[in-house]
């Protein structure tokens, strides 16, 4: 009986222990777009950019540095043979959203800086197609703006060109 209470007391301490150390070890991950967010438009309704766009570009999210690499952040090789209506968002492009959302600022920025906004990918690619395409700076914003949504650029071509 004895040496059951010498365990006991030596046990629990070690467990309390043990639990405050790798508590410390345990880090939440990022916020990441909610599900079933709107997708925000890199443009305001007078046209311009807005702020969180304004900063992407500025970051480099979306810079294309070859045309077989896809734009940074992620920066792989995109497949020739596989159309972008085919590729699923995977958890690898919800991350690198995610990571270039948090260098623009966080997706609470992105959404309280836009004041366009979608409860489709689908909606949000006719939009910028259809009402911002002539805009000095389309390309890099469009760009940044499939970079944070991977959804927007798996559907974006197949939707604007009609097919």
């Amino acid at each position: 009986m004895n040496d059951s209470l010498r365990n006991d007391s030596v046990l629990l301490p070690l467990v309390l222990f043990l639990g405050v150390v790798f508590a410390g070890c345990i880090t939440a991950s990022a916020p990441s777009a909610p599900v079933g967010a709107p997708f925000c438009s890199p443009f305001l309704e007078s046209g311009e950019l807005a702020d969180w766009a304004v900063v992407a570009i500025r970051q480099g999210i979306g810079l294309q540095i070859s045309p077989y690499v896809a734009p940074y952040p992620g920066n792989r090789v995109v497949p020739r043979d596989k159309p972008y209506r085919h590729r699923a968002v995977s958890l690898k492009d919800q991350r690198t959203a995610d990571q270039a959302a948090r260098l623009i600022g966080g997706w609470d920025l992105i959404d309280s800086t836009s004041t366009v906004k979608f409860a489709k990918a689908e909606d949000l690619a006719l939009h910028l197609f259809s009402a911002n395409a002539q805009h000095p700076r389309y390309a890099e914003a469009l760009a940044a703006t499939m970079t944070i949504y991977p959804k927007l650029r798996a559907v974006y071509y197949t939707v604007t060109s009609g097919g």
